[in-house]
């Protein structure tokens, strides 16, 4: 579990540096796509900054992308909760 949280980390902060925000990754990502389908492509990402890995892989691997995109990053806080009683 050590190692893959540690690759995970690693291979995180490679993506962010190469892409640190929406509009760098834009610029290279808009040249790739041949084609923009229908629908909404919905990416989930586990930090807040810069683009999810697989929208960049997606658009490598198939030259298209969706018309509409959303990206999703669910962040949870550690608050301890209390059962009601009644």
């Amino acid at each position: 579990m050590l190692v893959w949280h540690e690759g995970r980390r690693l291979v995180g902060k490679i993506y962010s540096t190469r892409y640190p925000s929406f509009d760098d990754a834009w610029d290279v990502i808009s040249k790739q796509i041949s084609q923009r389908t229908a629908g909404t492509g919905v990416f989930m990402a586990s930090a807040d900054l810069g683009v999810p890995p697989i929208l960049v892989h997606l658009v490598e691997r198939t030259r298209t992308l969706h018309k509409q995109i959303l990206l999703l990053t669910v962040i949870t806080r550690p608050q301890p909760t209390v059962e009601l009683k009644e």
